[in-house]
């Protein structure tokens, strides 16, 4: 073999070798830098997507304020900033009396604030949730206990029921104790 071409294959090899050096060290963090920002693109573009909705809703609300005030007025009395009770009793009450059915020994109990972190990137805010606790008994028919229960879901006040005790007496009528909660606040 000659010199001139030992020259050449040396040259070729070293050519070749920085032709792959140069994809290891440039080329492959440039697609990976790319395939990072088509992530942080998607990512912005389902982030858009979101923020467009909303602007739309807010456009939709000033076009129809008095749509907007009767579900703010319809969550506001499902959710209040007081824990005032009253309206819930007669309506528990109501929905008692409507069933041929009379509650018995209804008590509210308030309890303690349950705070709750909202930790979003920007924003570190305590929301506080709290409740009246209630509870009473009603002596009636299965059918008709059950649907008491049934019916507190439509009642105008969030509530949940967290015990609920079933006992058959002699007579056979059920007394059912139940025990809840109540939740209001911001």
């Amino acid at each position: 073999m000659t010199d001139s071409l030992k020259r050449k294959i040396l040259l070729l090899i070293g050519v070749l070798g920085l032709f792959i050096g140069a994809l290891f060290f440039v080329v492959s963090p440039t697609l990976a830098n790319i395939s990072q920002n088509k992530r942080i693109l998607s990512e912005k573009q389902v982030e858009l997507k979101t923020l467009s909705s909303k602007v739309d809703t807010l456009q939709n609300i000033t076009k129809h304020p008095e749509e907007f005030k009767t579900i703010n007025d319809t969550v506001t009395n499902y959710w209040p900033d007081n824990q005032d009770i009253s309206k819930y009793i007669v309506q528990t009450e109501g929905l008692a009396t409507a069933k041929n059915s009379v509650l018995e020994n209804f008590s509210v109990t308030p309890q303690s604030s349950t705070k709750k972190k909202n930790d979003n990137k920007k924003v570190l805010a305590y929301q506080t949730f709290d409740s009246v606790q209630f509870s009473f008994s009603v002596k009636s028919h299965y059918t008709t206990v059950k649907e008491i229960i049934e019916s507190m879901e439509s009642l105008a006040r969030y509530n949940t029921l967290s015990s609920i005790n079933l006992i058959l007496n002699e007579d056979g009528l059920i007394n059912a104790s139940f025990i809840g909660n109540i939740f209001y606040g911001k």
